[in-house]
């Protein structure tokens, strides 16, 4: 019976290991309902969105007109009921346009976060299909900024004060580079407050609060602090092979 209820979690995390990767030239963007459309802006503010994703904070392309790099759009409706505008990005002009204005770009994929999400001390993590507005928002967050996070799946039971950074090193970890932590408070005003801790390679890499503030305004300053981190890991190892490549080809044509 035990060697059988191995077996079955090992398929239910293998199937569970893939995950989507984020479009990371596309764009969604919340509309208010019976607003007059301006998808001129509505093109620009997505095209925002991307080169945020693509070079970190503070980017963007001036003297462009976003609707030139656009490759389809639409609307569509988000679990919650809200009206989104959806629209994606050529990658082929969006990167020349960065490149005319010497604006480097992460463009390699983006490492697989497992997120371990607690909402108080000594709770259980949070798993695939809760009904939890924290880990919507979480996810919702992480698409914006292209990072793909996998959560434990349905069924899986964890232990109070469970290290997350070991159960990353078995069967729940395959593909994950990195572990975000999250000890979520919530506060009877209907603000909250966290604690996060981002490991990589089994070890505590960073570790901050987020003083009590709305939900959304919390989530974006712990994934924003995270994502510098993979950025400042990751972003330089998945652009130096095509650098050197690049040498290679150059040399040998001389």
């Amino acid at each position: 019976l035990q060697w059988g209820y191995v077996l079955l979690l090992l398929l239910a995390f293998s199937a569970h290991a893939q995950i989507p990767l984020p479009d990371l030239y596309a764009a969604r963007l919340v509309v208010p309902e019976g607003a007059p459309e301006d998808r001129a802006a509505l093109f620009t503010r997505g095209l925002d969105q991307v080169v945020r994703r693509l070079a970190g904070p503070g980017a963007r392309l001036s003297g462009v007109r976003a609707e030139e790099m656009v490759s389809r759009y639409g609307y569509q409706r988000d679990p919650q009921g809200r009206l989104l505008f959806e629209v994606s990005f050529s990658e082929g002009p969006v990167e020349a346009a960065l490149a005319r204005q010497g604006i480097a770009l992460w463009k390699g994929p983006r490492p697989v976060t497992l997120l371990w999400l607690t909402i108080g001390s000594g709770a259980p993590a949070v798993t695939e299909g809760a009904p939890d507005p924290a880990l919507a928002e979480l996810r919702r967050q992480a698409g914006m900024l292209g990072l793909p996070l996998r959560v434990p799946p349905a069924g899986f039971h964890s232990a109070p004060g469970e290290d997350p950074a070991r159960l990353a090193a078995g069967p729940l970890g395959a593909g994950v580079e990195a572990v975000l932590a999250v000890e979520a408070t919530s506060l009877p005003d209907g603000r909250g407050s966290a604690v996060f801790r981002t490991f990589m390679e089994g070890q505590l890499i960073s570790t901050w609060t987020v003083a009590p503030a709305t939900l959304d305004a919390m989530v974006s300053e712990g994934l924003q602090r995270h994502e510098a981190l993979l950025r400042g890991r990751f972003a330089q190892a998945s652009t130096a092979p095509q650098a050197s490549h690049l040498v290679r080809i150059l040399v040998g044509g001389i």
